[in-house]
């Protein structure tokens, strides 16, 4: 389960404010949804996560 300070962090990145605190859910959810196969959740050697699909090779920031 995400701390709350990560819900914060990607509830903001969503674009929703802390006024938006009802709303905190959509972010929970988001970070707790599996990763669809054949995608994988990597890191930067600088500790910035992406997801790489294992069967195209395409890697993205965003969550598939």
């Amino acid at each position: 389960r995400p701390t709350t300070e990560e819900v914060r962090d990607y509830a903001l990145w969503l674009g929703l404010t802390d006024d938006d605190h009802d709303l905190f859910w959509i972010a929970v959810q988001a970070l707790t949804t599996p990763i669809p196969k054949p995608w994988v959740q990597c890191q930067t050697d600088s500790g910035d996560v992406f997801f790489h699909n294992s069967k195209t090779k395409e890697s993205v920031w965003d969550h598939p």
